[in-house]
């Protein structure tokens, strides 16, 4: 996520029904019941078999091409777009969601000597289309960001970009969406459009959208990079769900670097 200290200069869908996510939603569990969650009204009420405590919704990313290498000059096609029916992964089924406001937001982290990072936003150039409202935030103590909005037309929702990758050097871009950059599925006020999307099939769930690369991501190949924006940014808050050796790396946190959209890059001359 997009929570960030400045320095000086975060498979498919079924993998998640593996042990490290169930460790992970377990915990969470606890403190839902222990606040009072009655489960045995929740089962009455909620016909769906739910592996965790809330709603998962899976929204693929992909990069292409799909690779960990480029030359400068390349360009990467960066593609969000799928249909209304969506997979919940905690549901174990698909949902026909009309009309929801996704608004993704990305990241993209030049880091240098496992020492500095800096805007690798500044460094490359983004050509997106206004369709998608983007507005590019820049000026303040956190990290430059695009900010944008799904295009929902003919059941499908649309969201696509291009990066040129102008400057040598190695990358971690990361994307989510800004129902979860405002603690999602809490009285929000920024929250209030999308907690209001009902289908058929939602239940009184809290909601996580989970931006997931198709493909590989190159997380082991950048787990240096990972685990020293989680020292300077994440305050030691990020895990893995898949990788056990990248999870001892990364010191076992709270937030998977799965669901946010990391992944790693390197672009050469």
């Amino acid at each position: 996520m997009f929570r960030q200290a400045q320095h000086e200069k975060r498979g498919d869908g079924n993998d998640f029904k593996n042990n490290s996510m169930r460790n992970l939603i377990l915990s969470l569990l606890f403190i839902t019941t222990s606040c009072g969650f009655d489960m045995d009204k929740f089962k009455e009420e909620c016909p769906f078999d739910f592996i965790y405590s809330w709603h998962y919704l899976e929204l693929p990313v992909q990069f292409e091409p799909n690779q960990m290498t480029y030359s400068v000059g390349d360009t990467v096609h960066v593609n969000v777009s799928f249909d209304d029916k969506i997979y919940d992964f905690s549901a174990q089924d698909t949902f026909t969601i009309i009309d929801f406001p996704f608004k993704p937001a990305f990241q993209l982290y030049k880091i240098e000597d496992i020492s500095v990072w800096t805007e690798g936003l500044e460094y490359n150039e983004v050509i997106i289309d206004s369709i998608y409202q983007p507005v590019y935030l820049t000026g303040s103590q956190f990290s430059n960001s695009y900010h944008s909005k799904h295009f929902y037309a003919e059941n499908r929702y649309n969201f696509e970009f291009e990066l040129v990758l102008n400057t040598p050097g190695r990358y971690v871009f990361i994307i989510v969406d800004e129902y979860e950059e405002n603690q999602g599925s809490h009285a929000d006020v920024q929250n209030a459009e999308a907690d209001a999307n009902r289908w058929e099939g939602r239940c009184e769930l809290p909601l996580t959208l989970a931006y997931l690369m198709e493909g590989d991501a190159y997380l082991q190949e950048f787990k240096e990079e990972i685990r020293f924006l989680d020292t300077v940014i994440y305050r030691d808050r990020l895990t893995s769900l898949f990788d056990e050796n990248l999870k001892d790396h990364l010191d076992r946190g709270a937030t998977p670097v799965e669901l946010d959209g990391f992944r790693g890059f390197e672009v050469v001359e």
